[in-house]
């Protein structure tokens, strides 16, 4: 009965961990030049390869191998995940990014659009929920304690939603100089 609550006790400071280091990258970095030069040439699909580096049939292949222990299988966890995490920090920036010209747009826009901020102000909880789940399920992965797929693949594309809405509201609404 004891061991229960010390294990519950220690996966409520896992994720307590994890929220206040999310919530601590939930601070959108205030729009500048440095801003704008980052959306220059902007691409997704630099984010692309993220969804492979935790594939787990790269691990299932190794095992059949002569030479694969378990030591070689934690090597390769904790580089993909280390890889993994930096392109999640150039995810996370470029994503507040996209979310601070999107509300300057709005904030200086001549027209009065409530549904677009409410809809950007949506998109931002959800990624924000979404890399909470996925720095939880990357520690899971990098020690080995479940094998549940960590979803990159939704972060990229709410970005992609995020760049859309910054197109459309640059198109769509006419700014005050």
């Amino acid at each position: 009965m004891e061991t229960k609550y010390v294990s519950l006790g220690v996966i409520l400071v896992i994720l307590g961990a994890i929220l206040t280091f999310t919530m601590r990258r939930l601070s959108t970095p205030d729009f500048g030049p440095q801003s704008v030069n980052r959306l220059r040439g902007f691409s997704l699909d630099r984010y692309r390869p993220m969804q492979r580096l935790l594939d787990t049939r790269d691990i299932e292949y190794l095992q059949v191998h002569p030479g694969f222990d378990r030591e070689l299988e934690k090597l390769l966890r904790k580089q993909r995940t280390q890889v993994l995490r930096m392109y999640l920090r150039s995810l996370r920036k470029d994503f507040q990014v996209l979310h601070a010209v999107i509300r300057f747009r709005l904030a200086h826009s001549l027209i009065d659009s409530p549904d677009v901020a409410l809809a950007v102000l949506k998109q931002s909880v959800t990624f924000w929920a979404v890399m909470t789940s996925v720095q939880l399920r990357l520690f899971l992965f990098e020690w080995n304690l479940a094998r549940t797929p960590v979803p990159v693949g939704s972060l990229i594309d709410m970005a992609a939603r995020m760049q859309r809405q910054l197109a459309l509201a640059g198109a769509a609404q006419p700014v005050m100089a």
